[in-house]
């Protein structure tokens, strides 16, 4: 019995590591500095419902800033903010950015890399990208989202 159990966790645990051993942790979207802040009532209403997006591609305060490529700011589906460069990881230029959807994706149209926003882990679903988005830390205090890194 116990031989068993070793022998079908052991195929368990391949399997789990196979399924996404092609995607790499880190994003190759180079790190710079991000310290942005907003208030989602009057800076962004987009951003009180679920799946709302929201896209910085200028500081909008002196002091701010916003990454390689700028910002994608996303109430996620499970009412979690998240945040992540728009630089695409695959192109990896500050001119190449992804273009955020309503269904919870963001699409590179260069490579054509279809990446998951909505739920907050960035990775690509489909397409030719082998890294997931550069993603920012998001601290929320009542109406205030600050997206930092």
């Amino acid at each position: 019995m116990k031989k068993k159990y070793c022998i079908w966790l052991s195929v368990f645990v391949m399997i789990l590591t196979a399924c996404h051993a092609d995607i790499n942790v880190d994003s190759p979207v180079p790190k710079y500095t991000v310290n942005f802040s907003l208030n989602i009532m009057v800076e962004a209403p987009s951003l009180n419902t679920q799946g709302g997006i929201y896209t910085v591609t200028k500081p909008i305060k002196y002091g701010q800033y916003i990454g390689y490529s700028g910002l994608l700011i996303v109430h996620g589906f499970d009412d979690k903010f998240y945040c992540y460069d728009l630089c695409c990881p695959t192109e990896c230029k500050r001119d190449i950015m992804i273009e955020p959807n309503i269904d919870g994706t963001a699409k590179c149209k260069k490579c054509g890399t279809m990446f998951d926003t909505g739920f907050g882990s960035g990775m690509p679903q489909n397409g030719s990208s082998q890294y997931r988005l550069r993603k920012y830390k998001v601290i929320v205090s009542g109406y205030n989202i600050t997206v930092q890194n």
